[in-house]
């Protein structure tokens, strides 16, 4: 989280820096895509054969923004 908020502390996998304010908007981005697929995941953990087509949705979803 440390590293999201654009503190001088290095990634320890890379040794990368993030600072700026377009790299913390970038993070905050995507952490709120993250919030939103877990929350969409475990909404349809609770009834997953009436939401099958929260499957569907989401993969073809996910498979558009992969594409390069």
């Amino acid at each position: 989280m440390l590293i999201a908020s654009g503190s001088a502390t290095p990634n320890p996998l890379c040794g990368f820096i993030g600072s700026g304010a377009a790299y913390r908007f970038a993070m905050y981005i995507a952490a709120l895509f993250l919030a939103g697929w877990s929350v969409i995941l475990f909404w349809g953990w609770f009834q997953p054969y009436e939401r099958k087509g929260l499957l569907l949705i989401t993969s073809i979803l996910l498979l558009i923004s992969i594409d390069p």
